[in-house]
């Protein structure tokens, strides 16, 4: 990097990660090795597009890309989706992104041109009216804003300043609605060097927070976060880095790795657990995990499963019954897919960002990065209690 500007956009976690594969324009042709298969048409917001992350309130879905567009959730997949202004402009990119289960949405909205903040924005009726939850000696206010994050209704942030030398030292905030500002959601979670925050959750059955880096956990109570330090906690190595982290509705602690291996900490345990997740349950190299949720199957299933993106080609996710019983299913062989054909043509090939189940639990969205593939960014399965199945991915 040469000057000062560019330095700033490389830093900028989710910019970087737009602008390198937003662009591209590659053929799907290159894995089309099953002939049969043809690739749906969506709308052309997502076409080759990365969506990284997707909310709803008591009207819309929002899809956050470079730029936040929504559609009405009575709505189907294939529906228009309307550019959002936020703070009545067009002219900004979205940093973050995130939702409380009043309804209300918050947008990280940063300049363009060189990801300095324009403020976080809060909108409860659907962006027609926006309030700025920064202020001038907001501690986020002159950093860059990589991520937002909720959990237990509390808004979390992570940003990120440069030295010198263009090193990047993250911290992670949380929204302090006492104060009215974002406050370091631990001593030890600031000054991280080039170690930014990829996920923020719940443990109910702990009353606490838990964060990942690719690094390592931090778990607490907001403003007392720190390290994990349980028994077998998974940290970075040469091999390993952290990659997703999810807390499933038995109160278990997931994180998945770069490595191939998902850990989980029960209710009350004492110890990290782990397994390699594939399917015939050894680990593999060529499986890198990545972002995680829990779906529900038809009533033959007896057992939620989770769904577990692998970030190596051919890409994709597994489906892992949450008890921990057998192997991981491919994707292709899943309930969630509508068969291989479906798998193959929507979401296979792809690297997954994000994953979003609707609050009445009917529709699964998930976010893809889909440069170079001439196919979609984001897609969506819905449950049918008279078909008692999942309807296949379908393009938004």
């Amino acid at each position: 990097m040469t000057t000062r500007k560019n330095s700033i956009l490389a830093a900028a976690f989710f910019i970087v990660f737009m602008a390198l594969l937003a662009g591209c324009n590659n053929a799907f042709g290159v894995f089309h090795e099953i002939q049969t298969e043809k690739p749906q048409e969506g709308t052309d917001t997502f076409y080759e597009v990365n969506v990284k992350a997707i909310v709803e309130d008591a009207s819309n879905y929002y899809a956050a890309m470079a730029k936040v567009f929504y559609r009405p959730t009575s709505g189907n997949a294939g529906d228009i989706w309307k550019l959002l202004k936020v703070n009545g402009t067009e002219n900004y990119f979205c940093s973050g992104i995130a939702a409380d289960s009043s309804g209300n949405i918050y947008v990280a909205s940063s300049a363009a041109t060189d990801g300095r903040l324009n403020g976080v924005y809060m909108t409860a009726d659907q962006g027609s009216t926006w309030s700025d939850l920064i202020t001038t000696a907001d501690p986020i206010a002159t950093k860059i804003v990589d991520a937002l994050f909720m959990a237990n209704d509390t808004l979390f942030a992570c940003a990120h300043t440069l030295d010198i030398n263009d090193n990047q030292f993250y911290g992670l905030y949380y929204y302090d609605s006492g104060s009215k500002a974002f406050v370091l959601a631990g001593s030890n979670l600031n000054d991280m060097k080039n170690e930014a925050i990829v996920n923020v959750q719940w443990d109910g059955s702990r009353s606490e927070y838990w964060a990942i880096s690719h690094a390592k956990a931090f778990k607490g109570t907001a403003g007392s976060m720190a390290a994990d330090t349980t028994s077998g906690t998974p940290v970075s190595d040469s091999d390993r880095s952290l990659q997703g982290l999810y807390i499933d509705s038995n109160n278990a602690v997931r994180i998945s790795t770069y490595d191939d291996y998902l850990f989980t900490l029960s209710p009350g345990g004492s110890a990290w657990t782990s397994a390699a997740i594939s399917e015939d349950g050894d680990q593999s190299s060529s499986i890198h995990l990545g972002a995680m949720i829990e779906v529900t199957g038809p009533s033959t299933e007896t057992q939620p499963r989770l769904v577990i993106a692998n970030s190596y080609s051919p890409y994709g996710y597994f489906e892992y019954k949450l008890d921990g019983s057998g192997n991981a299913i491919k994707g292709s062989s899943g309930f969630l897919a509508g068969g291989s054909s479906i798998y193959n043509s929507t979401v296979n090939y792809k690297p997954v960002i994000t994953y979003y189940l609707s609050k009445d639990a009917k529709t699964l969205f998930i976010g893809l990065a889909a440069c170079n593939t001439e196919a979609y960014g984001l897609y969506s399965t819905s449950f049918s209690a008279t078909d008692d199945a999942w309807s296949g991915w379908t393009a938004e």
